[in-house]
């Protein structure tokens, strides 16, 4: 089959309206990452208006209310496939209708500050997240030239750890609480703190904060509507909209490769059905002679005895096959061939892609049980038990939020210089070696070096796992089997989501990165059996490596 975007240069393609496009789809991963860290920045103060000042109290509630969210996006993941084809693939109207789901979810949270409201809000974004975080990757394959999807797939993150970011930033306007230690009716004191507060700071704060991804998700909403209206190349070549595809191809590549690309989508689709067609005739054929074969069976023995003697080449044949009593002519020893290599063809296909299956899951799994969940739903919880300056805790959360989103966007610039098998090998290898400072320096109580090896980590997960999984993974499975891959990544998130304040209370900082580094020297061990680099590969060079 000829290759689609065969060439893996980058020359003689318009960047710019490839990445615009990116960007202003990846605004969904913005909401994701917005929403991440939303409730880490607004928990106290929408605890305290709730009245939930105990700390198990708290740890409960705002448990439950993030867990809300990493299951709505467990969902949204699991439902994604389905999503797809209910709209016939139409990714454009999929994305408008998560950006509406969205936009629910978000005014459901910001009505009111009840754990109703919070709860059922969280869940509908999560299920919006979880739609964004498995169609966008797809998508982005799907609009990119092949020589771009590495740096394109790595927008996932990058503007996840952005809308981190910038969700951190507005923590600056929510009320700091200083509270008296030595306070006996902690409840009161507090609710007298709150009732000195101005309106902006008692009301409209943490209403600002949540309700900023409404504009993301208006503004993705626009520019699919009246810009980015198109479906993906190869289904305006299936839909025989050529017109459309020649104007899409002139947009992104010049005009010589505008034109082969033109020619390679045409070719792809008429071999696509020229084999569609000869598997047809195949199964027809096959259909016809097993026909004749028992009508052959219901001719009298003298016409038999005939018929073998003007071909005994064909008689030794029967006679020496293990389906001997079967065959009626020369052909279907012919079919039997074909179908013994499509037999061991198919039995390869299916062994790939199990293998690949598994090692995307593994490979989405070891994204989230680095520990990096943990850092983005409890930081002001962690430093607050070794901080007691509301200020210094605030700041410290916002270099980790910039830490974040720079770290990752330096895999932009390494993913198709370095590949994708070095820089996960290398990212999960510097992983372990910051988790376990971490867990050791947590122990000892110096904090300081906690938070240096805290950065590490950041920088480690952002130049690998945290920039290169979606393309790799995109790269690596069936589409069929990206939303279970997505599933998978968000199970862990949940499961990170509610252990953590308990894991914490019981094993301590230290004790539970301890449990991180197991679990990612696993997920390494498994890396150095089964990873294997896809740059630059088609689905079917991808598919051979792994028969």
């Amino acid at each position: 089959m000829q290759k689609l975007n065969n060439e893996n240069s980058d020359k003689e393609i318009y960047k710019i309206t490839v990445y615009l496009r990116g960007v202003v789809v990846s605004l969904g991963c913005l909401y994701y990452g917005f929403n991440n860290s939303s409730l880490n920045i607004t928990q106290q103060h929408i605890s305290y208006l709730n009245g939930w000042t105990d700390k198990s109290e708290i740890s409960l509630y705002i448990g439950l209310i993030t867990s809300s969210l990493s299951l709505g996006c467990l969902i949204g993941s699991l439902l994604t496939s389905q999503f797809l084809i209910a709209t016939n693939y139409n990714f454009r109207l999929c994305l408008m209708l998560t950006d509406v789901l969205g936009i629910v979810g978000i005014i459901e949270q910001i009505i009111d500050h009840s754990f109703g409201h919070f709860l059922l809000g969280r869940l509908l974004a999560g299920l919006a997240c979880g739609l964004n975080t498995t169609i966008i990757p797809i998508y982005l394959k799907e609009f990119t030239p092949m020589a771009l999807r590495g740096k394109t797939g790595t927008f996932v993150q990058i503007f996840a750890q952005l809308g981190s970011f910038l969700c951190v930033c507005l923590g600056i306007i929510q009320p700091i609480y200083s509270l008296d230690t030595t306070v006996e009716d902690k409840q009161q004191f507090i609710q007298e703190l709150i009732s000195q507060q101005s309106f902006f700071e008692r009301e409209i704060a943490w209403r600002l904060t949540l309700g900023v991804p409404i504009l993301m998700c208006l503004i993705r909403i626009f520019c699919l509507y009246s810009v980015y209206n198109q479906p993906t190349p190869i289904q305006m070549a299936q839909r025989n909209q050529l017109r459309a595809l020649k104007l899409y191809l002139s947009d992104i590549y010049y005009p010589n490769r505008a034109q082969a690309c033109y020619q390679a989508y045409i070719s792809h689709v008429k071999e696509s059905i020229r084999e569609v067609s000869e598997h047809s005739e195949i199964y027809q054929q096959d259909n016809l002679k097993q026909s004749d074969l028992f009508q052959s069976q219901g001719k009298n023995k003298n016409e038999s005895m005939i018929h073998q003697n003007m071909k005994g080449e064909v008689d030794f044949i029967r006679t020496t096959s293990l389906n001997r009593s079967l065959l009626a002519s020369d052909d279907l020893v012919q079919t039997e061939i074909y179908n013994s290599f499509s037999q061991k063809k198919s039995r390869k296909m299916q062994r790939s892609k199990v293998r690949r299956f598994m090692l995307g899951l593994i490979v989405q799994t070891a994204s989230r049980v680095s520990g990096l969940s943990a850092l983005t739903f409890y930081s002001s919880l962690i430093f607050s038990e070794q901080i007691k300056n509301q200020s210094l805790n605030y700041i410290l959360i916002v270099i980790l939020g910039l830490s974040g989103f720079i770290f990752t966007y330096l895999s932009f610039f390494f993913i198709e210089r370095a590949g994708r098998k070095p820089l996960i090998l290398l990212s999960t290898i510097l992983l372990m070696i910051s988790q376990l400072g971490i867990a050791i320096f947590s122990m000892l109580n110096m904090f300081i070096f906690s938070f240096i090896s805290i950065m590490f980590f950041l920088f480690a997960f952002g130049i690998g796992q945290g920039g290169v999984t979606w393309p790799y993974t995109i790269e690596l499975v069936n589409q069929e089997h990206v939303s279970y891959c997505s599933a998978m990544r968000w199970t862990w998130v949940l499961i990170i989501g509610v252990t953590f304040p308990f894991t914490n209370q019981l094993l301590g900082l230290s004790g539970t990165f301890f449990t991180y580094l197991g679990a990612t020297f696993l997920c390494f061990l498994y890396f150095l059996k089964e990873l294997k680099e896809t740059k630059g590969l088609t689905k079917e060079q991808v598919e051979s490596m792994y028969y």
